[in-house]
């Protein structure tokens, strides 16, 4: 059973980067592009997260761990440049930013409609059911006994991490000039990411991505809207703004003096 949702997972990695090779040809505008883009980074991570949850409540989070730490390399390596959180589109602090969070947005939300659809063959019998399972309907927020400060500081303190890691290891001029595929920093990424997210998934479900968040956690019963914003949008946001003010300046200035040299 664990090889079908595992074959699920690679068969959609397979079929969405088919349709990124398609639209690259098919779009000439750049920006349009990137929309394209940024959605189905959204959509394709919202499809995996879903099928990964079946992973995690059946066969435990040891099989989990290992299919996230292969998702986050898969996504640093196929998907330079992209990211499938809207935090660095609502950083820019701009209208076109925050158009490509909704349109991020709405592609993940529309991931759960596509996996009901698919969930309703019934490939496994474990997905027998899953569509109810996980609808508003019956969805009962799980971290009602952590407090809304505790919760947002996971959030933030998860993202802050996970970014300020991300940062140093773009910044590194080791990496910078001998890991061209990304390979590297996807491995010690994953790493960074599976660690971080077992530590606060007990707490806050540790999320670290406002789309992802709403997509798994978003009108379930026991949170209201206004907390959900405070918790998965505003406090990981926070975090990853805060971020690169953490990173020591000369980091910054070694890793331009290595692209110089590499040029």
């Amino acid at each position: 059973m664990l090889a079908i949702s595992l074959s699920i997972i690679i068969l959609h990695v397979l079929i969405i980067y088919w349709i990124r090779s398609r639209l690259k040809t098919l779009i000439k505008n750049e920006d349009y592009y990137d929309v394209l883009l940024d959605g189905l980074f959204a959509f394709e991570l919202g499809c995996l997260a879903q099928e990964q949850g079946i992973i995690l409540q059946y066969y435990g989070i040891t099989s989990w761990s290992i299919c996230l730490f292969c998702v986050v390399v898969w996504q640093t390596v196929g998907w330079p440049g992209y990211s499938a959180s809207p935090i660095p589109n609502l950083l820019t602090l701009s209208v076109w930013g925050v158009l490509k969070t909704g349109f991020m947005l709405a592609a993940s939300l529309i991931s759960y409609r596509y996996m009901s659809l698919l969930w309703e063959f019934e490939v496994t019998e474990l997905h027998k059911g899953r569509a109810y399972f996980t609808s508003l309907d019956t969805c009962v927020y799980p971290f009602t006994s952590s407090s809304l400060w505790v919760l947002a500081s996971t959030e933030l303190i998860g993202s802050l991490v996970l970014s300020v890691f991300s940062i140093i290891l773009n910044r590194n001029p080791f990496l910078v000039n001998n890991d061209p595929y990304r390979f590297i920093r996807g491995v010690l990424m994953s790493l960074a990411v599976v660690i971080v997210v077992v530590l606060g998934m007990d707490i806050s479900g540790a999320m670290y991505n406002p789309t992802l968040a709403t997509l798994l956690l978003g009108g379930c019963k026991g949170q209201g809207n206004v907390d959900h914003i405070l918790i998965y949008w505003l406090a990981p946001t926070l975090g990853a703004w805060v971020a690169p003010y953490l990173v020591p300046e000369k980091s910054m200035q070694t890793t331009k003096k290595a692209k110089l040299k590499s040029n």
